[in-house]
């Protein structure tokens, strides 16, 4: 259709359409006032034709010729197909998000030790743990307006480079306050790295993988607690807090070569009207693919300058949400954010707590200064417990593609919260008590991946991008709140711990039953 429309608008004012002539019924050729018939011609007068010096026409073994017509850029990535350049850029995605989640969990083990060796108060501690969480939140929502500027590849490898660089510099601080501010830049550049990252994966991944790419990148995250509970197993033992911290940063240091290695998002390039750059990087993820060598060759169209895109984006994104639906919605969701990963990150820091300083006890002020110390069979059972995000994900990705729905996986999340905590205001041994935090581990995290889902298919495709960016910061945000307020929940007693959970899962509960329809489309399929 594009075709015809450009040749169309290529035709001159003065030449007549084509009609039968009425006497033999053959069609006219083209041609124009003069009645002299227009053909393509050379010097010559024959036809132009591809050809080589032999005369034949010359085909490299991938899908285009040699010499192709212009592609959009869409049809170029989606014929690169999936392989070991997909993986690749993938892999690098997937360690950032890694990354934020074994910071997390290094933090639930370090924070109480950090408290008895520094004599720290818990104001103090509170903030040293929420400190890195708070920081995402800003960084979170800078990181696009970034990316857009400035490109996906020098953001995420800056962010990943100051990651490593502020991680290993933590583990050589002498006072709290240094901590404090070397934790609060590791947590803007986690922040930063993690959705450029994700954006150029998905930018260079087609169509029909791309999904599968985001559900593998959100399983991510589970992965990276586990390797942070596992580090804590092994290292924390030997060479104390300061191996622990040290050893994350090293780790996920490879995520850097990745980067270095890989070509700027060609979309990206191509929009800023650098066809020649997004060309060759198309090229290289043919081969990388094993498609072979072949020519690309872009559509050329004028690059649209940054403030005509930004004035476009606002005026889209307030007509979008001046509907009435799309308007509530967008506010259910922040709600939903806030409360689904306030629960996961309040579970996630309560329960190496809970191992540690007592398990049917009240958890008291000289009880948590006599638990500065993480024994091998607390650690085993944190990283037990750890273990089962990345189990609680795929389980909700398969659910979710039942017939039970985006809608309702949530709403059993929400119910399973508040039924596994229940047994939990009683002493129970400690044989029952590890599992049933270990299933409410996996409901809270199950709560949090199934509120992503719903999020990114549940409003307008014009304004999703914003739409999950803008509640990702609020989940982040609410996770600082609930690790600022764990210290002083604790005081209150085991009741307070498992009410406050409770309550705000039955908020999350509340707040979907506003949401009035099912969600569209599939995830995995």
């Amino acid at each position: 259709l594009l075709y015809t429309i450009k040749f169309e608008s290529m035709v001159p004012d003065e030449l007549t359409p084509l009609e039968p002539h009425p006497t033999t019924g053959t069609p006219l050729e083209p041609h124009s006032t003069a009645g002299t018939p227009l053909e393509p011609h050379s010097t010559a007068g024959t036809p132009l034709e591809p050809h080589s010096t032999a005369g034949t026409p010359l085909e490299p073994p991938g899908d285009f010729p040699l010499n192709p017509p212009e592609l959009e850029i869409s049809a170029a990535i989606e014929k690169a197909g999936c392989g070991c350049g997909t993986v690749l850029y993938g892999t690098a995605s997937t360690l950032l998000v890694c990354l934020e989640g074994a910071e997390v969990v290094i933090s639930t083990v370090v924070g109480p030790m950090l408290r008895c060796e520094w004599d720290l108060s818990s104001f103090q501690l509170s903030l040293l743990q929420s400190t890195a969480l708070i920081s995402m939140v800003v960084s979170g929502l800078l990181s696009s307006h970034l990316a857009d500027s400035f490109g996906r590849k020098p953001i995420t490898l800056a962010s990943a480079i100051r990651t490593v660089v502020a991680g290993v510099l933590c583990a050589w601080t002498q006072s709290y306050w240094q901590f404090v501010t070397l934790r609060t830049i590791v947590g803007l550049f986690v922040g930063a790295g993690a959705v450029p990252g994700s954006v150029w994966m998905g930018e260079v991944m087609p169509m029909k993988f791309r999904a599968i790419g985001f559900g593998v990148t959100s399983l991510a995250w589970g992965i990276g607690a586990a390797v942070g509970a596992a580090i804590s197993y092994f290292i924390l033992p030997v060479f104390g807090w300061r191996g622990q911290i040290l050893a994350v940063p090293l780790i996920f240091s490879v995520s850097i070569v990745l980067i270095l290695i890989l070509d700027e998002s060609p979309r990206y390039d191509y929009h800023q009207g650098l066809y020649s750059k997004a060309e060759k990087s198309i090229e290289r993820l043919y081969r990388m693919n094993g498609r072979g060598k072949v020519t690309i060759r872009l559509e050329r169209s004028a690059p649209a300058s940054t403030s005509t895109c930004s004035r476009l984006t606002i005026n889209r994104l307030l007509h979008e949400l001046r509907s009435s639906d799309n308007f509530l919605n967008f506010f259910l969701f922040l709600g939903l954010g806030f409360t689904s990963l306030f629960v996961y990150y309040f579970v996630s820091y309560v329960t190496p707590r809970v191992f540690n300083e007592g398990l049917c006890n009240t958890i008291t002020p000289e009880s948590r200064n006599k638990s500065c110390v993480f024994e091998q069979e607390v650690l085993f059972h944190v990283g037990l417990v750890n273990l089962s995000d990345p189990l609680a994900v795929i389980l909700v990705l398969i659910l979710i593609e039942t017939p039970l729905g985006r809608r309702k996986t949530f709403q059993s999340c929400c119910f399973l919260v508040l039924l596994l905590s229940l047994p939990l205001y009683w002493c129970l041994p400690k044989q029952a008590m590890i599992p049933l935090v270990l299933l409410i581990k996996m409901a809270s995290a199950g709560l949090g991946c199934s509120y992503i889902v719903l999020s990114m298919e549940y409003m307008p495709t014009l304004i999703r991008a914003f739409v999950a960016v803008v509640t990702t910061s609020v989940g982040r945000a609410g996770g600082a709140v609930a690790v600022f307020s764990l210290e002083y929940v604790l005081a209150a007693g085991r009741g307070a711990v498992f009410g406050l959970i409770q309550g705000v899962a039955m908020v999350a509960g509340g707040l979907l039953v506003a949401l009035r329809r099912e969600t569209r489309g599939r995830l995995l399929l």
